[in-house]
Formats: structure tokens, sequence, C-alpha cells
């Protein structure tokens, strides 16, 4: 079978770090068997909301699994095991090979990393070198597989050594960084005072305790040692340099890409591999060899102006961005603003990118997110942006398989591509796609937060859209008579007014024409008044009947009627009205009713030249129905 030259990969966004560690450690071997990588990536969390946890979740539906040679998932670092499994089955249900890293999912190969050697040196190093005797550990997760053999291994040394960890020091930060300082506050107001050491499940959480330990006053590591875990570039950077342990990751992306092309190309190997951790001793446990960590402070020390730069640009032009979304008026003015913006301002998203939008989202403003998302995603996706070289190409989806519409893959040229979702809460309405070579996949910035703000002002341009449309429904409403569905005598000054004085600049004669239906009051006295309503609406059918578009009809009290026509003079008035007379001679004879409707209708011809109103004009047209009305009835009671 031929290779389709791409495998995916399921991963997190919140372990940038060690996903570019293990992309480059596949580096090698995408070279040699020549294959793109394609990355799908959430932000899922163990502290987030569930419905906004399925919106980015979501992204791992975008692919077809069969459209690659294999898949690699990151199933301990996705913040879901279920959704971990869930990869792992669908992928080995439609006969495609995928590597599990870090989750052991029965008869799925995986890679391991090896928490176990890391964290053995890293606690006998604290006990047999800086003779810690009470720790407190903060771990992530409560139910997390890493975290608890990192816990285990800790109890294990710590009792080995005659020592006990407590399960009063025992915590649980889910990661995060803001549980984890308010830990270290906790700890040192508490009556047992701070321990000989924080030991952390990542260094994230060191690093929050770090910082807020400084805040309070106290000095690092003179008064209390902090380690970590993953020796994430922050840490390194960080005075003093955080002690942690590293995964290696590089090396996990190489066993778990070989493995994977091991299995694809039907070579017999381990289905189970580990990859150890390695203590790595920095200052913060009390190791203080300067020398050791000055270049890799001074290195760090030295990018942090372009660092806080790039961080003022990226933020200036997320709030460009922001407003001109939000300034747009339609899907179209959004798809143009949008293009015309990347093309401007790429240096952070870089040359080559892609947006994909439901149309429907900003078109179907009325219809709610769960009828219009019936699935995660579609084939009504489309680009809205695409940038290839920094230059906007007009490029079509195929169909629900091409992802990134316009690229083919070019022999002995390797290319990954990330995706991420673009979601409301759990539904998704589209996705952006970048290269390697962007800056917003290096980790060094927060690509949720560039994305939450994209995503923001999407929602804010729906609403905005919905809300003009609502005016518009509103202002119809407060224009129309709700009967007849003709203008109201509200709308006189919005429409009959400006079109006066717009005919009189131009020096273009008008009719004035004032309609009353005859015998109204005995209609209704005798009939009743349904179907007095049906005499209003059987003029207005012979009004609208009679009229072209261009002109108004305002229905402007309970049976009278005014009629604006431009471009008019006294024969094509008189046209119209014996028109309407005619409609209404014909509703007389098809003896559909047990009376007959009629009506008055006189009319004025406007002279630009002269100094009048429109007022003036209605009240001579009127004066003229009202003659016409008073022959009408005279001649009525002459007859009778």
């Amino acid at each position: 079978m031929a290779h389709k030259k791409k495998i995916a990969v399921f991963a997190n966004g919140w372990n940038t770090g060690a996903l570019n560690d293990a992309l480059n450690g596949m580096s090698d071997i995408a070279k040699k068997e020549d294959f793109d990588t394609y990355i799908f990536v959430s932000h899922c969390s163990y502290n987030g909301f569930d419905y906004l946890n399925r919106g980015e979740l979501n992204i791992y539906e975008l692919p077809d699994i069969e459209d690659y040679d294999g898949a690699i998932v990151f199933s301990t670092l996705l913040n879901s095991d279920k959704t971990a499994e869930k990869l792992c089955l669908h992928a080995t249900d439609h006969d495609v090979p995928i590597v599990s890293i870090g989750l052991q999912i029965p008869d799925i190969p995986y890679v391991s990393v090896n928490n176990e050697t890391g964290m053995f040196d890293l606690v006998t190093h604290l006990i047999e070198v800086h003779d810690i005797k009470r720790a407190v550990f903060i771990g992530g997760s409560q139910d997390h597989i890493e975290n608890q053999i990192r816990l285990r291994v800790t109890k294990d040394v710590m009792t080995s050594h005659g020592l006990e960890l407590k399960d009063e020091d025992i915590y649980y930060a889910d990661w995060n960084n803001v549980v984890a300082s308010d830990i270290a506050r906790h700890c040192s107001s508490s009556p047992e005072g701070l321990p000989d050491a924080f030991i952390c499940a990542n260094d994230i959480m060191a690093l929050a305790v770090a910082a807020t330990l400084v805040d309070l006053g106290y000095n690092l590591p003179e008064d209390v040692i902090i380690t970590g875990f993953d020796n994430i570039e922050a840490g390194k950077g960080y005075y003093p340099t955080i002690t942690t342990v590293s995964p290696n990751y590089d090396k996990v992306g190489e066993k778990a890409v070989s493995l994977l092309f091991d299995i694809i190309n039907g070579v017999p190997t381990e289905k189970e591999v580990y990859v150890d951790s390695d203590f790595v001793c920095c200052e913060s446990c009390g190791c203080t060899e300067a020398s050791k960590y000055e270049n890799i402070r001074r290195t760090y020390c030295q990018k942090s102006y372009t660092y806080s730069s790039d961080l003022h640009w990226l933020d200036s032009e997320e709030r460009q961005l922001f407003m001109r979304i939000t300034n747009s008026t339609d899907p179209d003015s959004f798809k143009e603003t949008l293009t015309d913006f990347f093309v401007e301002h790429h240096h952070f998203s870089g040359n080559d990118f892609l947006m994909m939008f439901h149309f429907d989202y900003l078109k179907k403003i009325n219809v709610d997110e769960s009828e219009m998302f019936s699935e995660a995603y579609n084939q009504k996706l489309d680009p809205i942006v695409a940038l290839m070289d920094g230059k906007p190409v007009d490029v079509k989806r195929r169909n629900s398989h091409d992802l990134i519409p316009g690229y083919k893959k070019q022999a002995k040229e390797q290319h990954r591509f990330f995706f991420y979702p673009l979601h409301m809460n759990q539904y998704n309405y589209g996705y952006v796609v970048y290269n390697e070579k962007s800056k917003l996949t290096s980790g060094v910035f927060s690509m949720f937060d560039y994305l939450e703000k994209i995503q923001q002002a999407i929602q804010f341009l729906r609403v905005s859209i919905r809300m003009s449309y609502l005016n518009n429904e509103l202002s119809v409403l407060y224009d129309k008579d709700p009967m007849t569905g003709l203008f109201n005598r509200f709308c006189y000054e919005k429409k009959a007014i400006p079109l006066f004085e717009e005919c009189n600049q131009k020096g273009i004669s008008m009719a004035i024409m004032f309609v009353d239906i005859n015998y109204m009051k005995l209609i209704n006295d005798k009939y009743g008044h349904l179907h007095g309503d049906k005499a209003i609406l059987a003029v207005t059918k012979a009004i609208t009947g009679s009229i072209s578009d261009d002109w108004l009809a305002i229905r402007y009290g309970g049976d009278e009627f005014l009629i604006v026509g431009p471009d008019c003079d006294t024969q094509k008035a008189d046209s119209i009205k014996q028109s309407i007379m005619d409609h209404l001679e014909k509703g007389n004879t098809n003896g559909s009713r047990p009376y007959n409707i009629t009506a008055s209708c006189g009319f004025v011809i406007t002279d630009p030249e002269k100094q009048k109103s429109l007022q003036d004009y209605i009240r001579s047209a009127d004066r003229i129905m009202y003659g016409l009305k008073r022959e009408i009835h005279r001649h009525d009671n002459d007859n009778n």
C-alpha cells in the first residue's frame, strides 16, 4: 500500500515545550521517511468548564484517521484520558497504526517516560545531600497517572530513609500555578511553618511557589528548597534555577515515531518502550555552582528584551485584530477584513496561514448554535483567510478530507502543521492552521490567549450582526402598519419628506394622492369590524397593485391612505387613480361580499419651482378627495 506521507499527532497546547521537544525528536525519521506531521492541538484543561473543554477536544474529530499513515497521541498530556482512549480505539478500528505516549491502553503500542528514575534521584539528592526531614508535595490532579508515580516515588524514597511524607503535607493543585501559589501562602502561615522542601509535580507550580515565597520575604534556597518536574525554559532562566527532572521528550518523540514506522513498515518491534527521566540538579535545592548556570541565565536575559518587545507587539496586533473584526458588518466584510489584516500583519502567524470558517455562523444569526452544529466539523467549512508566502490566495476546499486547501506535499520537503479549534462553547465553527515557522507555535507566546481574543471578537461580531438584524426588524415593525404592511404615519417624516425634498432639489414633479374608503362607517356598523378590516385590505391591495416600487404608500389614518409618487405628471397620476378604482370594481363584481367597496381619490402634482411644503400638497389633495367624496354621497342620496 502506498504511503500517504503524513502522520497525525494529537496533543495539548498547555504542554508546548514537551510537544516541540518531541517533534524535534521526530525530525530525523520525518526526513528519512519524508512525511508531513499534522498536529491537532486542544487547550483542554482539568480546571476548565466542561462545555469549553468539549469545544477544544472537538479538534480531534477534524481529521479522518484513514487519511494518515499512522498517528501518535500524547495520551497523558491531553488532560482527558477518555479522549485519549477514544482516539486510540478509533484508529485501531480503522486499521491505522497508532502509538500512545504516556498512557498504557490495552493492545495499543506505547512509549512512556519513566518518571521513577529522575524522581528517585531528585528525592534521594534532597535527603542525602541537603538533609531534608520534612517535605510538602504539591501534585497535579489526583487521578493523573504521572502525578501518582511522582508521589509514590517521593513517599518510597522518604520511607527508605526513615522519613515520612504525611497526608497533611500532600496537596493537589491540578497543575495550576494560582492554586500552587495559594498552597505556598497557606504553608507559610500554618503553625508548622515552611517545610524543608516543596516537591512540585511540575515546574510551573514550582515557579509559582518560588515567586510567592519571594514576595513574602523568604530567601531561596536558604529558607526552603523548591523542586519541579519537566525542565522547562522558564525554570532555567529563573533565579535560583529550578532543580527539576527532565522527561527527555526529544527521546520520547524519537522512540514514538520510530515505533510507529516499524509498525507501518511491518518490522517486528517491542510494543512497550520506556525512556528514562533524568535528575537535573540546579540552584533551587541549594547546589549553587554559579558558573554552571550563568551562561543559561545570560542567554535567557538577553532574550528577555526581544520577548518583552514581541509581547507588546503581539498585544498591539491582538487589539487591532479585535477592533477590525468587531467593526465588520457582515460575513463578506469580515472575510475582507481578516485577509487584509493578515496580509499586513503576519510577523507572528507566519507567511503561511489558513483559517477555515463556517459562514452560516454569521449568516444564520437567528439559528441557535445547537441546531447549526450537530457535528463537531462538517463539509461546510470554507477558507476565510489563506496566505502563502505572505500573499492571499484563492483556494477552494474539495471535500472534508481537504484540511489545507491548496497545499500539495513536495517530495523531500517535510512540514509541520498545527491545527487549533475555533468555537463558541462546545460548538465549533472553524479552525486555524499554522506551520512550523509561526512564532505562535513556539511556546514562547500564549496561543490560548491569542485564539481566545479572536473567538471573543467573532462572538461579538455575531451578536452585533444579530442586534443589527433585530433593530431592522424593530424598525420595520415601527415603520409598518401591522394590518396592511404599508408604511404607517410614523414613517411619514422618515420616508415621505426626504423623498419630497430630494425630488424638489432635482426639479422632479411628484404625485401626492389621498385615498379614503367610502361608507366605511356603514360597513363597520352593518357587517362588523371584521368586514371593515377586509375593506381596508382590499383598498391596500388595489393601491399596491397599481403603483411601482419607488412610490410610497402610507396608511395615514383608519381608512385613509397617502400615496407619494416621484417623477409623475397628471396623465400618469390619472392612470394610477383609475387602476386603483378598476381593482376595487373587479372585487365588487365577483360576488364574494354583500357590499361594494369604493374609494374617493384626490391628487395634486407638485411644482418644484413653488415654495410649498409636502404638508401643503397633502392638504390640497385631501380637499380634492373630500370634494369627490361629497359628490359621491350627494349622488347616492339623490338616487335613494
